[in-house]
Parts: structure tokens; C-alpha cells; sequence
């Protein structure tokens, strides 16, 4: 473990960057709106990804998570001077120290995205186990995201676990974690906001300023046990960033018809046991009437829709 790890260029093309030191290769890919930074090991696996398909098209086996397939691809003019790159991206310019890999990204109003200082990545063990990220937390910024959590919609000096649990009876304020996560935030600062994906698949956890060491400014980070990752810098309002991740990811399927004939819980037969439970719903697509027993009524269901 030596904490200073200084990059040099191996390979560029006109949408994306390459930069490598010992073991560990960084590569930045330039999409419209959009910077996706990849953290890669050698000889640490990289499982495909079956969330990210801008083309909507998804195969079985998933696709590789460094494929820019149905990306709108930029093509920045990169420049290199006293140890740094420089470049812009649908009008934010970025700087990549490279020492240590520092990225951070400035719009006219401020300073919008930074890692933290000094070391900010995990490439040889230095900040334990997997993967990690540092960024830069501004007093006062909010956080929005992560999927199913508790509390406050701001989610701004918490941590999160990022996995999942039969989470029956949690307290509304403060359980975690719930039945269902995502890696996915938006930052809204003094600049403007970002959003930030991590495409993994694996637990983790992620801090917004529970965390305190009195070395480095105030910060967030992401842990996750994988040791390679991929993630996605999202650039835009709050509205647009939401719409070009939901596009990132291909989109929502529709839902067919069948699919909303049968939404009842097992609570609600508990609670209402022996009446309708579709007695009066608003959605004329529902039954009225229920035939033969519930294990008789759940078999003839289509498949794929939910046993409750």
C-alpha cells in the first residue's frame, strides 16, 4: 500500500480514456450529459450488468458493463498539463488529477462534483476491503434516492445499507434496511445537482455525512464488496437527471392488463375476510366476482404474477 498513485494515458478513442497504474486500470467513457468512470483490477471478475440497456434491449445473459451500446457518445477534446486532464462535458468542465485519479467538475456557478482529497479510491486495499469512493460533502447539500428507505426524503447525513431484508413491523423513521434498494442518488448543492449510479449488484453501504475524520473535509462515500465498479456521473436538474437514468436503463415496460386483475394482500383478506377485496376499487379492469377457492383462484393466474 503506497497512497500515491500516479496514472498515465494507455489507450484513447474518440469517446472514451484509459489510464492505468500498476494493477489497476481507470477508464472514462463520454456520454451526452453523462461520464461513466470504471474502476477495473486485473484479474478480479466483472459481472455483466442486466440494469443498464439505453437501447432497451437486454439480453439473458446481460451485457458487459463497460459496453457503450445505445449511448450518445461525446467526443471532448482532452488536454494534459502539470499532472492533470482537462476537459468538457454538455458544459461542465472537468478535471482529472492524475494523482491519485482525483475527478471533480465545475459548472458557472460553482464547484457542482469533486472527490475527495487525497485518496479517494481504493486501489490497493489502503481504505480495507471492495470497492470505495470518497466525494466531497458541501454543508447543506441534499441527498434524494436510494430506493426503498426510511426517514426523510432528504437523506443528507445518514447511512444506508445497501442490501435487502424481510423488513415486516419497521419503524417508518428509522429501520433499514427495507425489502428493496437501489444505488442511485441525487446530490443538490450550491452549483446545481448530479446524480450518481453505481451498477453493482453486490451489498454495501452508503454514508452522507455519519461519518467524521478530522484528516479530510466533510464526505460521502459508497462501499460495496466488490473490488472492480463501474458508476455513472449524471449531469442536468433534478427532472432531467431522472429522465436520462430511467432512459440509461431502458426505459419503464409496459404492464400488461392481466398483470393489474389481481392486487389484493394477504393482509387485506385477513382484515376484510369473507368480503370482496376488489369491492369498489376504482379500476374497472378488476373482477367483481371470485370463483373457487384462493389456491384454486392463485393456479389459474397468468405466470409471473404476484402471489400475495
Amino acid at each position: 500500500m503506497k497512497f500515491r498513485h500516479f496514472f498515465t494515458k494507455t489507450n484513447e478513442g474518440p469517446s472514451f480514456a484509459e489510464y492505468r497504474e500498476g494493477n489497476v486500470l481507470m477508464r472514462l467513457d463520454f456520454f451526452k450529459n453523462m461520464l461513466r468512470v470504471a474502476l477495473i483490477k486485473d484479474g478480479q471478475p466483472m459481472l455483466p450488468t442486466w440494469s443498464v440497456c439505453p437501447d432497451g434491449n437486454m439480453p439473458c445473459e446481460g451485457r458487459s458493463r463497460l459496453s457503450a451500446e445505445g449511448f450518445e457518445k461525446e467526443t471532448p477534446k482532452l488536454a494534459e498539463k502539470d499532472g492533470k486532464v482537462f476537459f468538457e462535458l454538455s458544459g461542465t468542465r472537468f478535471c482529472v488529477e492524475l494523482l491519485n485519479f482525483r475527478i471533480t467538475a465545475e459548472n458557472e456557478t460553482g464547484m457542482l462534483y469533486q472527490d475527495r482529497s487525497g485518496l479517494a479510491y481504493n486501489f490497493e486495499g489502503e481504505l480495507g476491503d471492495g470497492f470505495v469512493h470518497y466525494t466531497a460533502r458541501e454543508e447543506g447539500q441534499r441527498i434524494f434516492g436510494l430506493g426503498d428507505k426510511c426517514g426523510h426524503v432528504n437523506k443528507s447525513g445518514r447511512s444506508f445499507a445497501m442490501w435487502t431484508g424481510d423488513s415486516m413491523g419497521f419503524k417508518a423513521e428509522s429501520s433499514d434496511p427495507l425489502y428493496k434498494y437501489l444505488p442511485f442518488y441525487i446530490c443538490e448543492n450550491s452549483a446545481g445537482s448530479y446524480g450518481l449510479y453505481y451498477d453493482t449488484y453486490s451489498t454495501g453501504r452508503m454514508d452522507f455525512g455519519s461519518e467524521h475524520d478530522n484528516y479530510f473535509e466533510p464526505f460521502s462515500s459508497a462501499r460495496f464488496e466488490e473490488e472492480s465498479m463501474v458508476f455513472y456521473l449524471i449531469l442536468g436538474t433534478p427532472l432531467e437527471i431522472i429522465r436520462r437514468f430511467n432512459a440509461m436503463c431502458g426505459g419503464v415496460a409496459a404492464v400488461p392488463e392481466w398483470a393489474f386483475r389481481y392486487c389484493g394482500s394477504t393482509m387485506e383478506y385477513t382484515l376484510e375476510h369473507g368480503k370482496d377485496p376488489f369491492a369498489g376499487r376504482p379500476f374497472g379492469i378488476f373482477p367483481r366476482k371470485r370463483h373457487g377457492t384462493h389456491s384454486q383462484r392463485q393456479a389459474r393466474l397468468p405466470y409471473g404474477t404476484p402471489a400475495l
